[in-house]
């Protein structure tokens, strides 16, 4: 799996490129604030987000799915990041 963040000068706006061993590929919109990370896809087929919350030590964070383009959602899963 890899997953490149980068910012589009043209644009003004951060994208997310994921791609994986299935092949994969999503193009994802970015935002953060400096203390919320988000990153959204919705696309016909399928809509998913991660939203966390940003600290100095520590991200905690969770993807969400939706089969209804956006209607409701699921937790695929939590996820945290500790700074080592």
């Amino acid at each position: 799996m890899s997953l490149v963040l980068g910012r589009s000068d043209a644009n003004d706006r951060f994208v997310a490129l994921y791609q994986d061993d299935r092949g994969v590929c999503r193009e994802f919109a970015m935002t953060f604030d400096g203390e919320h990370w988000t990153v959204t896809r919705e696309d016909p087929d399928f809509h998913q987000r991660f939203i966390a919350n940003v600290d100095k030590d520590r991200i905690l964070g969770r993807w969400e799915a939706s089969e209804d383009a956006g209607t409701s959602w699921r937790t695929d899963f939590d996820l945290t990041f500790d700074r080592a």
